[in-house]
C-alpha cells in the first residue's frame, strides 16, 4: 500500500484566490476524497514560481522603516489566506537543512518536528513547491481504538518512506496517518491546503514511538491547552471551578477533557469521591472511567 499520493507534470499555474474558490465550491470537508480531488488544483499553485515573492519583499520593504510585517508567518510557516468561512486555508512550509547551534541541530529539529513521529488532527493536501522535498516515513493506525494517553498501545502498520518532490500533491489523513519526517538535502518549501472540522477541537494530537508501538505524549494545540487549564484549576484549589468542571465532565465531547475534569474535581473536593465515581464511573470512555479511580491517565 502507499500514501494519498498524485503526480503531475507542468501546468498552468493558478492564484491562490483560484484555491479558495474551488474548495468552497467543490470540496467537502468530511469527506477524505472530496479533499484529495483538489490536488490538481493545488499542483497549480505550486507552479506559480512568484507565489512567496510579495509574502517575503514586503516584510523586508516594512523593516526598512521599522513596521511589523502584517503577514503571520514563522520561520518555518507563511499563511497565504483562508476562506471566509475559515474551513480552508493555505500555507507555505520552509522545510531548511537543520543548522548546529552550540554544537546541536536539536533547535531546529523541534521547529520543523524533523524525526518526531506524530498525526493531525485535521485532513491536509501538500504539494512540492521548491527543492527536492522532504523525506517522510508513513505509517497508519486507529484512532479510534485507542485512548489518548502517554505510553498507550497503538497498532502502528508501515507504508512506506517517499518524499515530497516538486509535481507530487501527497494528502494526509486526520488522526489515521503518522509521519516521521527527515530533513531534506536542500532548502525546500511545500504548499499546503489545510481543511478544518468541528471535531478539530476535541481530536488530540499526538506524538508515537513507532518502533515500541505507543503514544508518546501530546502535540500542542486546542485539546492540549484545554486539558492544560483544567488540570491547573486542580493543582490550585480553585473552589468556584468545580461547577463548571462538573459540566465538563458530564458533557464535553472531548474525552481527554471530561477525564481532567473529574481528576481535578477530586483534588479540589476530595470529599466527593463516591459521587464522583457515581456520576461519572460508567462514562463511555475508559480513560474518563479509569480517572475515577487512579490519580494516572
Amino acid at each position: 500500500m502507499m500514501a494519498l499520493s498524485r503526480f503531475f507534470n507542468s501546468a498552468d499555474p493558478c492564484e491562490i484566490g483560484e484555491v479558495l474558490q474551488f474548495a468552497e465550491d467543490h470540496v467537502d470537508p468530511n469527506d477524505q476524497d472530496s479533499i484529495f480531488g483538489a490536488a490538481e488544483v493545488l499542483h497549480r499553485l505550486s507552479q506559480k514560481k512568484d507565489l512567496l515573492n510579495d509574502l517575503i519583499i514586503e516584510p523586508i520593504k516594512n523593516t526598512i522603516d521599522e513596521s511589523q510585517p502584517e503577514n503571520i508567518y514563522t520561520d518555518a510557516t507563511f499563511i497565504l489566506g483562508s476562506t471566509k468561512s475559515g474551513i480552508f486555508r493555505l500555507r507555505a512550509n520552509v522545510w531548511k537543512v537543520p543548522k548546529a547551534r552550540g554544537g546541536k541541530d536539536e533547535f531546529e529539529k523541534r521547529l520543523y518536528a524533523y524525526e518526531a513521529p506524530h498525526d493531525h488532527n485535521f485532513d491536509f493536501l501538500t504539494a512540492g513547491y521548491y527543492g527536492s522535498g522532504y523525506e517522510t516515513d508513513l505509517y497508519e493506525y486507529d484512532y479510534e481504538s485507542m485512548l489518548p494517553k502517554v505510553g498507550e498501545k497503538v497498532a502502528v502498520r508501515f507504508i512506506e518512506r517517499t518524499n515530497l518532490s516538486i509535481g507530487k500533491v501527497m494528502m494526509y489523513r486526520r488522526s489515521r496517518d503518522i509521519h516521521t519526517q527527515h530533513p531534506p538535502i536542500d532548502l525546500s518549501v511545500s504548499v499546503n491546503l489545510l481543511v478544518s472540522t468541528e471535531d478539530q477541537l476535541t481530536r488530540q494530537q499526538q506524538y508515537f514511538d513507532v518502533h515500541h508501538q505507543v503514544s508518546a505524549g501530546f502535540v500542542d494545540g486546542p485539546v492540549s491547552f484545554r486539558v492544560d487549564l483544567i488540570e491547573m484549576a486542580g493543582h490550585l484549589g480553585l473552589q468556584n471551578a468545580v461547577e463548571p468542571l462538573h459540566r465538563i465532565a458530564s458533557a464535553h465531547s472531548c474525552k481527554r477533557s471530561r477525564a481532567a475534569a473529574v481528576k481535578s474535581i477530586l483534588k479540589i473536593a476530595p470529599g466527593e469521591n463516591e459521587s464522583i465515581r457515581s456520576k461519572y464511573g460508567s462514562d463511555t470512555s475508559r480513560i474518563v472511567r479509569d480517572a475515577c479511580f487512579s490519580d494516572i491517565y
